[in-house]
């Protein structure tokens, strides 16, 4: 007499889950959580310390944004040849603030555009380090807060100025060139190639 095939236990797969939710909370604190609060907490400074004596670029950049190319509509405003695409996405992101309901002029869009790209960018230097250097979980912080609180870095990113987007994209190529190295794909190249082009391309 034939005997009815039991259904296969779950018990492995419920085994192979209870065996990975320590480390993935084990991540959560140590990795993840860390680069939240590093990314949150150089914001609001980079925020609460934007700069009131703006550079002539970041002036420049600003007026052309919300004055000179929505009176002539000349693209040259926009597409400026020293930093291509930083005006274009300036006035992209003001007016989106204005469908919002945002007031203000453009200057303060590209110091809020340049505080989150400074807190992202060490957010992501710190996530690099972590990987490269794995016996020690504060010196990756202590390197990641001299870059955040350097005074170069700190100034772009408290000002209107064009160099913080190309900052944090060679941040982040930085990053996939390390991924890279320990992985290579042509993928990770081509993401490598295409984050320090866009760099080039606001800067």
């Amino acid at each position: 007499m034939a005997t009815q095939a039991k259904p296969a236990s779950a018990r492995p797969a419920t085994q192979h889950a209870m065996v990975h939710a320590p480390a993935l909370s084990r991540a959560l604190w140590t990795l993840w959580l860390p680069t939240g609060l590093l990314f949150l907490g150089t914001l609001i400074i980079y925020w609460f310390t934007r700069t009131q004596a703006n550079t002539f670029d970041a002036v420049s950049y600003a007026n052309q944004i919300a004055h000179l190319y929505p009176r002539t509509g000349d693209l040259r405003w926009l597409f400026h040849p020293h930093h291509l695409l930083f005006n274009a996405l300036g006035y992209l992101l003001w007016r989106s603030a204005h469908a919002l309901g945002f007031t203000g002029g453009s200057l303060v869009i590209l110091q809020s555009l340049n505080a989150a790209l400074g807190a992202g960018g060490v957010a992501v230097f710190y996530l690099t380090l972590r990987g490269l250097l794995q016996r020690s979980r504060w010196l990756p912080l202590l390197i990641s807060l001299g870059l955040a609180f350097s005074f170069g870095y700190w100034l772009c990113a408290a000002d209107g100025r064009v160099n913080m987007p190309s900052m944090f994209l060679m941040l982040c190529a930085f990053a996939v060139l390390c991924r890279t190295m320990q992985s290579p794909r042509p993928a990770l190249a081509a993401a490598v190639g295409a984050l320090a082009g866009g760099a080039l391309l606001f800067h």
